[in-house]
């Protein structure tokens, strides 16, 4: 199955380094993830920003993947990395049920 990762985080400050779940730590986890579950990790979109924005480069780029039906599921470390609002991320997850794709927390 084609998967897609999305990882977030607010700065560069929010890293490994400094105690923080930061994008190594996140593209580490979905990858052994997809490995463990035999998915294809084709790519892993970063956003560097508020998680509270509703649109995003990163999600802007993950929707047009799955509108050119290249993603069947979106793999994300939990909820919060990914959105600071359960609404948006409420009209993301139906989004994805539009379009037939599935969204997994690891």
């Amino acid at each position: 199955m084609n998967t897609y990762g999305l990882v977030r985080i607010s700065s560069h400050i929010q890293s490994e380094k400094n105690g923080g779940t930061g994008v190594e730590y996140q593209n580490e986890k979905l990858y052994q993830y997809a490995t463990l579950n035999d998915l294809t990790l084709i790519k892993t979109i970063t956003d560097i920003c508020s998680g509270g924005l509703e649109t995003r480069d990163g999600i802007e780029e993950l929707k047009s993947h799955i509108e050119n039906g290249d993603v069947d599921i979106v793999l994300i470390w939990n909820v919060s990395r990914a959105f600071r609002s359960m609404i948006h991320f409420t009209k993301f997850y139906e989004y994805l049920k539009k379009h037939r794709s599935e969204e997994r927390r690891i």
